[in-house]
């Protein structure tokens, strides 16, 4: 989520206050497609916080690889063709 923060707070002068904020703003200007998904990865993000157990962390680490993985991987190729287009 620092990541789409720091986007938008370069694109737009924006003052994005918290992960729930970004993930919504990304969401709502087409950034990010499935908002659902990245809200579950803030509270995986939660849980690892606050939580020592190898069940959740194993939980968790299936997640990254199945789900998580990809979206950010989405992520990455739309913020690169913004990249390519600020640099025309």
């Amino acid at each position: 989520w620092n990541t789409i923060k720091d986007f938008y707070e370069y694109q737009t002068k924006i003052d994005i206050r918290g992960c729930r904020d970004a993930i919504l703003l990304a969401f709502n200007r087409g950034l990010i497609e499935d908002g659902e998904i990245w809200m579950r990865m803030i509270h995986s993000r939660k849980m690892t916080t606050y939580t020592y157990n190898e069940d959740t962390a194993s939980d968790i680490v299936a997640k990254i690889i199945g789900y998580y993985y990809k979206v950010f991987i989405k992520l990455e190729k739309k913020l690169e063709r913004f990249e390519e287009i600020e640099k025309k």
